[in-house]
């Protein structure tokens, strides 16, 4: 019989489920060797205290360094047969419960620190060291998420980031950042030259980091997605961003719901999406943008022929904005995806329900468009999803005649 050789193996292998392929590491050496790097090329969950005492094998001095002040007693044991870290691609440290569980039962935790304050603050620090550990040993890692670490953390976490040079997807989420973490992050993309993904959501950035963070986007060349929801970025903060994407040439994604860019950052962005040529997908869901700067978003889709998908749900557009995007869809022929929930107010949603219909009955490209909870009438949302459906099977045939 003829032998299959390793990489045939390893794609069989990349189907099977975890449980069978625990099962296959006992089969003989060759397969143990196959299978391992599987099983550890995903990180996405440290929930487990075997794990945590696995990781902490691998730390070296300098990263056990900042952890002797807690007299935690570190595992001890032999070296694992496998440089297992060598092999993670991808990892989700979203959870310090791992740790905790590891603290409470093998880390010898001094009982006087045995509140959830110094809890918290040990189990952050062992985080912090992990982290570091990580992006000194994961030579193939390209994608890190990380949740609830502290600046300190971040300094750290910023100064190790040169030592991966695969890595092209970061994410930070739930992190009390500000401006000092913004500056770092800045610094990042300013030196890194290989991430094309960064997701800093929900890290109260604030104004003075949104400003550092969208002049480092002025210089950086690769990152193509950048979400930065909920950051309390202000209108100078969107004003910043717009300068940004009047140079900037490689960003094709940018999500800023959710931080209270107002009149100012609204026309800003406006103006800025009229010359942009790059931009594919613009989120500036929830933001008080008002019927202004929403009339100014809608008139730069004349000029704009790179944009496919746009939010500005929840910015009180009214009658004005709605209308304006109406009006644009007679002559727009990229936007493929629409989102207005929230926006409009009573007595003017059956004139923005017409107008969007007299405009859908000459559009041809916009298969997506969201009015929920604008107290649109039935009669109308039916109308304009039929249209919606005439569009997705014009596409659909189209593209099934070309084979694309």
């Amino acid at each position: 019989m003829i032998e299959l050789p390793n990489e045939c193996l390893f794609e069989i292998f990349t189907y099977l489920k975890n449980e069978d392929l625990f099962s296959s590491l006992l089969v003989n050496r060759k397969w143990c060797r196959i299978v391992v790097p599987i099983l550890w090329s995903k990180l996405n969950t440290f929930k487990s205290r075997k794990l945590i005492k696995i990781c902490l094998l691998s730390l070296n001095a300098e990263e056990t360094k900042q952890l002797l002040p807690f007299k935690i007693m570190l595992p001890n044991g032999p070296k694992p047969l496998f440089e297992y870290t060598s092999f993670i691609k991808t990892i989700y440290f979203d959870t310090d419960s791992g740790i905790m569980d590891w603290l409470d039962h093998e880390g010898n935790y001094p009982p006087y620190l045995k509140k959830k304050k110094w809890s918290i603050n040990v189990a952050h620090t062992i985080g912090s060291s992990l982290v570091t550990m990580f992006l000194r040993t994961c030579v193939r890692l390209n994608d890190l998420r990380v949740c609830e670490i502290n600046y300190n953390q971040m300094i750290s976490l910023a100064e190790n980031l040169c030592k991966t040079a695969a890595l092209k997807f970061l994410g930070f989420a739930n992190n009390k950042f500000e401006y000092e973490g913004g500056k770092e992050l800045a610094e990042i993309l300013c030196k890194n030259s290989t991430l094309t993904y960064l997701y800093i959501g929900n890290n109260q950035l604030g104004t003075e980091g949104g400003i550092a963070l969208a002049e480092a986007l002025c210089k950086n060349t690769t990152l193509t997605h950048l979400n930065l929801w909920n950051n309390q970025l202000g209108p100078e903060g969107g004003k910043a961003l717009a300068n940004a994407l009047r140079k900037n040439t490689t960003l094709t994604y940018l999500n800023i719901g959710n931080n209270q860019l107002d009149l100012e950052g609204g026309i800003a962005l406006a103006e800025a999406i009229h010359r942009n040529t790059t931009l594919a997908y613009l989120s500036l869901y929830n933001n008080k943008l008002g019927p202004t700067a929403g009339e100014k978003l809608a008139k730069a889709l004349y000029k704009n022929t790179t944009l496919t998908y746009l939010n500005v749900g929840g910015n009180q557009l009214s009658y004005v904005g709605g209308k304006a995007f109406a009006d644009v869809l007679h002559t727009n022929i990229t936007l493929t995806s629409l989102d207005l929930r929230d926006n409009f107010e009573y007595k003017f949603q059956d004139d923005v329900g017409h107008a969007f219909i007299e405009a859908l009955c000459e559009n041809t490209t916009l298969t997506y468009l969201c009015l929920y909870n604008n107290n649109l009438r039935d009669t109308l949302l039916t109308v304009i999803d039929d249209l919606l459906t005439n569009n997705r099977k014009r596409i659909n045939e189209y593209c099934q005649d070309k084979n694309i």
